[in-house]
């Protein structure tokens, strides 16, 4: 069984047992500043790989959280399955 969020999050040695995150939408429940900064170091030195899956994690990214992203991110009307 998985740990929840705010194991995983908790310490930077909580993520280091990990090789992908992935974000989906709405993720800002999840993205405060010290999670933030831990998936920065994370990815920076322990070569963690961050996935944004469905396009951006949060309605408005923020400082912090764009520094992880390697896209801007442009508001585009959602398209129906066909």
């Amino acid at each position: 069984m998985l740990p929840d969020t705010a194991t995983v999050f908790s310490t930077g040695e909580g993520l280091k047992g990990y090789q992908v995150v992935v974000l989906g939408r709405d993720a800002d429940a999840y993205l405060s500043d010290a999670v933030l900064t831990r998936l920065q170091e994370w990815v920076s030195r322990d070569g963690g790989c961050l996935v944004c899956y469905r396009g951006s994690p949060t309605t408005q990214t923020n400082l912090r959280l764009g520094r992880l992203l390697p896209v801007r991110w442009t508001p585009s009307p959602r398209r129906g399955s066909n």
